[in-house]
């Protein structure tokens, strides 16, 4: 087999032809995308570049561990995209520590929640029903399901974070972690308030931004780094 044939076969075969049934699926919901308004907040429509970079050469390679102390050889080549990611995260966002590796905004959060908590441990997060997430304490979640969660929500009459009674839950509960930030919540949040009362309870602050880091990394929003010691975000709701 001569290389032009070799590169002709397998590995140059279009997904077109190798998957039609696939392709057909992606072009459609490429039309749907082009032809549809999107309501969904959370979702987004990448550039090129993106789309270039998602279906690189990277997807070969084996990368566990973290840049400089991999458990696998040839990633020195990962190891520039990885630590340009972290360079590039902690500049945008003013952090001293930047950890890219979690391939989505569950998997962060849960990340968070074993390093910091125990099984059975309590944790406070803003209800389901109020602009919650799922793994801010919902029961269909691992958050749910593993640790004590205790809900706080919003005034009904104004739908405004309800400060009062999250002091008042903290100081009831004592929680070893707050949770603050939503996906549904759509006013401001205070993130030093959120701070004093953790302090006040000696809980963790775990913020979730992922809904409001593109406005956070724009300066219309607080940013929430100088207060929490943890801040968790996505790369494709606001952020793009």
């Amino acid at each position: 087999m001569n290389v032009q044939h070799r590169d002709s076969g397998f590995f140059a075969e279009a997904l077109e032809t190798r998957d039609p049934e696939l392709f057909a699926a992606m072009r459609a919901e490429l039309g749907r995308q082009r032809d549809e308004i999107e309501l969904i907040a959370s979702e987004n429509i990448v550039s090129t570049a993106v789309i270039e970079a998602q279906g690189s050469v990277l997807t070969n390679k084996y990368a566990e561990g973290y840049p400089g102390k991999r458990y696998y050889g040839g990633c020195q080549f990962v190891d520039v995209a990885e630590t340009l990611a972290i360079e590039r995260a902690k500049e945008l966002f003013g952090a001293g520590f930047a950890n890219v590796q979690p391939n989505s905004g569950s998997q962060m959060n849960q990340a968070v929640f074993l390093a910091l908590l125990q099984p059975g441990d309590t944790f406070m997060g803003l209800d389901l029903n109020s602009g919650g997430h799922l793994t801010h304490g919902s029961p269909v979640n691992m958050s749910g399901k593993w640790f004590n969660v205790v809900s706080y929500g919003v005034r009904q009459q104004d739908h405004l974070l309800d400060m009062d009674e999250v002091r008042a839950r903290a100081l009831e509960h004592r929680p070893k972690l707050m949770l603050a930030g939503g996906t549904a919540y759509s006013r401001s949040w205070d993130w030093a308030a959120f701070r004093e009362i953790a302090d006040e309870v000696g809980a963790w602050l775990h913020v979730d931004m992922a809904h409001i880091a593109g406005l956070v990394a724009g300066g219309v929003h607080a940013s929430p780094v100088p207060h929490a010691h943890v801040v968790t975000s996505t790369t494709h709701k606001s952020l793009r």
